[in-house]
């Protein structure tokens, strides 16, 4: 009878489950004067979920140039000059019996193939150089909620970084309070405290103490979230705050703004256009941003500004990316299914710096899942240098799969 019991709840969870997975696959060829290249460049994302496991995947690679790009966006900023790298992150959540309880385990590893610089500035990467940094979180965390009106949340965190120079430890530990005012607005207070070890740079070593107060209001076509406090290292006070607001203007068209300023940590750290070196931890990191979106049949429109700057100690970054986009549905009688996408993507690095691609697209949308493009790029770094590509790509959307389902 035991055995009969535990095979029903095995199905039962199983049926719960679903499986998503998404892929998109470039190969490009540029020319830069008398130069050649060819690149190859992807991305896979795998969501499952279960009642007692949440998981998720993500992976990237590019191998060869990255002179060239599509809309496909494909970590692109990072890498202004030829690049080769391999990047992957995940998350595992376990919840517990108990639904408030749920343990979180994350990961990230990223490998540049290391460049190498010719006499005629020609740029290469070595594959049998590499540099490697990879990061780990772990830890439990801790929901009450009493009746949608007040909610009581607390969180332990422990991660562990080691890059090309510097290994780091970080231990985070949060407590957040949240109550309902009205049945469509929150207020909240939450305090955090992190101490952050550094093997070489042991001088660095600090705990920081940061306190926020929170807001947030959300109606049928406004959201509105709001978080501010103050950020305390023992010596120095520093002001952070947090705020966005995502307006739906119509059925068509929206705009989002993104403003905020805070400390960077290894859990955030994916949040930076920039690169992640070991001085950037525990600096002071501001973003703004605004992005406006249109679609109405088959027409499209997003245009977006992203402003950054990161301070640490008495250095500081700047980078500005605008990224602009419109497609239209190509005619029946031209191409079944079909889209004409033109792209900008401009990017400014401390004015030191700068890229601009332009990219004219057309993609055959082959079936549900599966869609092909070409696409024809012309890339200008610093008026310095001129390429012209053309890539293939292919992107697969996955659909939700429920496992043990028919």
């Amino acid at each position: 009878m035991k055995k009969c019991v535990w095979i029903l709840l095995l199905l039962s969870g199983v049926c719960e489950s679903y499986m998503l997975g998404e892929g998109a696959l470039e190969l490009s060829a540029s020319a830069e004067k008398e130069k050649h290249n060819l690149g190859l460049a992807g991305s896979y994302d795998l969501n499952s979920s279960t009642p007692r496991l949440d998981m998720q995947f993500n992976s990237q690679f590019q191998f060869g140039t990255n002179l060239g790009r599509s809309e496909e966006e494909l970590n692109e900023h990072a890498y202004l000059y030829e690049q080769s790298y391999v990047e992957t992150s995940g998350k595992l959540d376990y919840i517990f019996s108990a639904a408030s309880i749920k343990w979180h385990n994350g990961y990230t590893s990223k490998t540049d193939f290391v460049e190498s610089e010719e006499l005629n500035s020609t740029r290469s990467s070595n594959f049998s150089e590499v540099d490697n940094t990879w990061s780990v979180n772990t830890g439990p965390s801790l929901i009450i909620n009493r009746n949608n009106s007040f909610l009581i949340e607390a969180s332990v965190n422990l991660a562990y970084m080691d890059s090309i120079d510097e290994i780091t430890s970080e231990f985070n530990s949060r407590v957040s309070f949240l109550k309902s005012i009205t049945p469509i607005s929150q207020l909240g207070i939450n305090s955090s405290r992190v101490c952050s070890e550094y093997e070489v740079a042991s001088e660095n070593n600090t705990c920081r103490k940061q306190y926020n107060i929170f807001f947030s209001t959300n109606k049928r076509s406004f959201d509105f979230k709001m978080e501010a406090g103050l950020s305390d290292d023992g010596k120095t006070l520093t002001d952070i705050y947090s705020g966005t607001i995502d307006y739906e203007m119509n059925r068509s068209s929206g705009i989002s703004l993104l403003s905020t300023r805070s400390v960077s940590t290894i859990l955030n750290s994916d949040d930076l256009i920039f690169k992640v070196d070991d001085d950037t931890l525990s600096s002071l990191v501001s973003t703004k941003s605004i992005e406006y979106s249109y679609k109405l049949g088959g027409r499209g429109l997003s245009i977006r500004f992203i402003e950054q700057s990161l301070i640490y100690g008495s250095n500081s970054t700047d980078s500005e990316l605008i990224y602009f986009d419109i497609n239209q549905k190509v005619y029946p009688n031209l191409c079944l299914n079909c889209l004409m996408s033109l792209n900008y993507d401009y990017s400014n690095f401390n004015d030191e710096r700068y890229k601009h691609i332009s990219t004219i697209a057309l993609t055959k949308i082959n079936s549900r899942s599966l869609s092909t493009s070409i696409n024809f790029s012309k890339t200008r770094i610093k008026s310095e240098l001129d390429v012209w590509s053309i890539g293939v790509l292919v992107k697969y959307n996955g659909r939700k799969t429920r496992l043990g389902g028919k």
